[in-house]
C-alpha cells in the first residue's frame, strides 16, 4: 500500500490517512475523523465548505492505492482501469486541524447493503485528496443563500458556521425542489448582494442554477455542485463525471475553471 504524498499543481494534497474515529451522530450521519502528518500541508483558504475526496475500499480486503496524475490532474490510465481500484466519495470537511493534521467530515449513511461505511474501521488506512470547491464570498456581498437536499446538510452546516462576519446565511435544507424565485423572495436575495450555494441531485442543481442565472445572477456568484443523479448509483455517477472531465481535458478545456466545471457537471 502506497504512502506517497502528491502535491498537485492546483494546491491540493493527496495522501494516505489513518481512520481515527467513525461515530454515529444521529440516525442518518456518521462522523469520520482521519489523520496524517501530510495534512498539515493541505491548502486552506478563507472559503467555506471545502470539499475533499476519500479513496475507500471497493470490496472487503481490497487494497486502497493512490493514483498518479497527468498534467490535467486526472488519474493515470493504469490505475483507472484496475478493477480493484478504490471508489471515490466526495464530502465536506466539517473540521480541519492543520496543526494536528486531522480532518473530520460527516458522512450520510444511506443504509444500503455493502456501503463502504461498513468496510472501514478505526486504524484502517484510506486515501484523501483535497481541498476544492470552497465557497468564496465577495466583500460586497452580505448574504449567502444555501440550498440542498439531505446529502448537502454537512456543507450547509459548514457554511452557516464559517460565514464571514456581517454575512447572513439563509439555509434551505431539503427544499431543493422549490423554484428559485420563491427562495430568493423569502431570503430577500438579489444579484447585488448575494452569493448562492447549491448542492443536490444533478437535475435540481442545474434547474436552480439556470433559474438564478435567468434572474440576473452571474456565474461567479453561484457555486453549484451535483452530488448524485437519479437512476444511477454513486459509482456510475462518479465514473461518468470522471469521463466527462477526461474528455474535456483531452479537448483542451481548462477543467480548473469553475465555469467549465459547471458546464461539464450540469449539462
Amino acid at each position: 500500500m502506497t504512502t506517497q504524498t502528491h502535491r498537485l499543481t492546483n494546491g491540493m494534497v493527496m495522501t494516505m490517512v489513518t481512520v481515527e474515529g467513525l461515530d454515529e451522530i444521529d440516525s442518518r450521519f456518521h462522523r469520520l475523523i482521519v489523520q496524517a502528518p501530510e495534512l498539515r500541508d493541505i491548502v486552506t483558504t478563507t472559503g467555506m465548505a471545502p470539499a475533499l475526496k476519500l479513496f475507500v475500499p471497493r470490496a472487503p480486503d481490497y487494497p486502497v492505492t493512490l493514483p498518479g496524475f497527468d498534467s490535467n490532474n486526472l488519474a493515470d490510465s493504469g490505475w483507472e482501469s484496475d478493477p480493484k481500484r478504490p471508489i471515490l466519495r466526495t464530502y465536506t470537511a466539517s473540521e480541519v486541524d492543520r496543526k494536528a493534521g486531522r480532518i473530520a467530515c460527516d458522512v450520510l449513511d444511506l443504509d444500503l447493503p455493502g456501503s463502504w461505511l461498513y468496510r472501514v474501521a478505526v486504524g484502517d488506512r484510506i486515501g484523501l485528496i483535497g481541498f476544492k470547491n470552497e465557497l468564496q464570498v465577495p466583500s460586497t456581498h452580505t448574504k449567502i443563500v444555501a440550498i440542498g437536499d439531505l446529502s448537502a446538510r454537512p456543507s450547509i452546516d459548514s457554511i452557516k458556521s464559517n460565514a464571514p462576519v456581517g454575512v447572513t446565511v439563509s439555509a434551505f435544507v431539503e427544499q431543493q425542489e422549490r423554484p428559485w424565485g420563491d427562495i430568493a423572495a423569502e431570503a430577500d436575495a438579489s444579484p447585488a448582494d448575494t452569493t448562492i450555494w447549491i448542492g443536490a441531485e444533478v437535475s435540481e442543481v442545474a434547474r436552480l442554477r439556470r433559474e438564478a442565472l435567468a434572474a440576473g445572477f452571474a456565474t461567479e456568484q453561484i457555486l453549484a455542485l451535483p452530488y448524485w443523479a437519479r437512476g444511477r448509483t454513486r459509482d456510475e455517477f462518479d465514473y461518468d463525471l470522471y469521463r466527462r472531465y477526461q474528455k474535456a481535458a483531452e479537448a483542451g478545456r481548462d477543467i480548473s475553471d469553475p465555469n467549465v466545471a459547471a458546464d461539464i457537471e450540469l449539462n
